[in-house]
């Protein structure tokens, strides 16, 4: 009797764990059309979160006038750009084919009159640059479809842009309805958390809260600005196709992988459009914002979510290769909460060791 009442409770258990894997799956199922957004507002929701609760309580803002900020706050950073970047890209083609057009168009009257002039090394350069020149007409034929196809391809995007709007004006929905309700939310998931791990729950929920806040700060808010401040740069220097190469410098900057490639050909080409005064105060700009950028973005990473610097730009990095856009911040998170709970093993195990 006692082994039949057993197995009846196995099965029951069974059943249920099925029942609650199925509607977990179902759930999932159901919300993975609109995970990018909500994990979007999410993060959005976390980094601003500190100023929002700054409002309702220091300044006596309702936690609906306190919403209304932030989603305006918003339509004005993401959706507007988005919205004008849809509308105008067309009227961009002509400007890139024709930084194209210049780019290939590579002179072989020789270098300045200056760089002759040089000591040692004047003629020298001078004679590798004519060497080169003499094989243009071959690089030209072969760069010429390639950059072409690719100015294209990229112009041709306006349909990504679009579907991007509409993930944002999502976003911006799930951001609203998430603020509403921030507090509580915040007071279920540590009660979620402490019921699961206990304190260390709680610890592992507020370093995964600091790490989005540091990386928002650190990176994204970086790239920002340095994006405004090049972007500056080329529109006083006058470089035809700001828009692209504005748009470019923010996907470099947010990866990682720097504004360099992006400002260095604008300087150089200047330079050979005989633009020597606007080529030398881009380059000197551009260095500018570059030097700034590392001084800055250290000190705000660090700061902001007591993770080593490595681990917070190995979490960037590994993120986008994995998951793309919201990599930036999955990632930081996941390497972030990995090192602080093998961090906390160690202390406890040398804890242990010590008594």
């Amino acid at each position: 009797m006692q082994s039949m009442l057993l197995s009846d409770m196995t099965i029951r258990r069974l059943l249920s764990g099925v029942l609650v894997i199925a509607l977990a799956v179902a759930c999932f199922t159901v919300l993975r059309p609109f995970l990018a957004s909500l994990l979007w507002a999410v993060v959005i929701v976390v980094s601003a979160h500190p100023a929002l609760d700054m409002l309702h309580r220091r300044f006596g803002f309702s936690r609906g006038t306190v919403t209304l900020l932030l989603v305006v706050s918003l339509l004005v950073i993401l959706v507007l750009p988005l919205t004008l970047m849809s509308l105008t890209l067309a009227d961009h083609v002509r400007d890139v084919h024709g930084v194209i057009d210049r780019l290939l168009d590579i002179r072989e009257e020789g270098l300045p009159a200056w760089v002759l002039r040089l000591p040692l090394v004047g003629e020298q350069l001078d004679e590798l640059f004519r060497g080169g020149v003499r094989n243009v007409g071959l690089l030209k034929s072969k760069l010429e479809p390639v950059l072409r196809g690719a100015a294209t391809h990229v112009l041709s995007g306006g349909s990504k842009l679009l579907e991007l709007l509409v993930e944002t004006l999502l976003a911006i929905v799930f951001c609203a309805l998430i603020a509403a309700r921030s507090t509580d939310l915040v007071q279920q998931l540590t009660r979620t958390a402490s019921y699961l791990a206990g304190h260390r729950g709680v610890h592992l929920l507020d370093q995964a809260g600091r790490t989005i806040r540091s990386v928002m700060l650190g990176v994204v808010g970086i790239s920002i600005m340095q994006t405004l401040m090049i972007s500056l740069g080329f529109q006083l220097a006058h470089v035809p196709g700001v828009l692209i190469l504005t748009l470019a410098a923010f996907v470099l900057s947010l990866a990682q992988i720097g504004v360099f490639i992006i400002w260095m050909p604008s300087v150089i080409w200047l330079f050979y459009t005989d633009q020597h005064l606007a080529s030398v105060m881009l380059l000197i700009w551009s260095v500018m914002i570059s030097v700034l950028e590392h001084f800055l973005k250290p000190v705000l990473i660090s700061q902001g979510s007591g993770l080593p610097l490595l681990v917070v730009f190995a979490g960037v990095i590994g993120g986008i290769i994995a998951w793309g856009a919201l990599g930036i911040f999955t990632g930081a998170i996941v390497l972030g909460l990995g090192y602080t709970l093998l961090c906390e093993w160690l202390a406890d195990e040398h804890e242990a060791a010590s008594y």
